[in-house]
């Protein structure tokens, strides 16, 4: 199975985690399906299937990047208090 991550190539085979294989397994079944929201520690994550051939996958995937609460939230009461002047 391959991924598509930030940095990488459209093209680039990375390994990926043996909890998110068995979702993509379980939850991929013809190309254009899509996942769940998948939540990891840092990001979550939405995988497209694209093909698939005897031996490997070929996966898009949407990656949003978890953000600490405490700094979006002052950013959005910063922005609340911009919008309001």
């Amino acid at each position: 199975m391959s991924e598509s991550a930030d940095g990488a190539s459209p093209a680039a085979t990375l390994e990926v985690d043996p909890e998110i294989a068995a979702v993509l397994e379980r939850e991929l079944r013809r190309p254009r399906d899509v996942t769940t929201i998948l939540e990891e520690r840092d990001r979550f994550t939405v995988y497209r299937l694209v093909e698939t051939t005897a031996d490997t996958w070929k996966v898009q995937a949407a990656v949003f990047p978890k953000r600490d609460f405490e700094i979006w939230f002052a950013q959005q009461k910063r922005l609340k208090q911009y919008l309001i002047q």
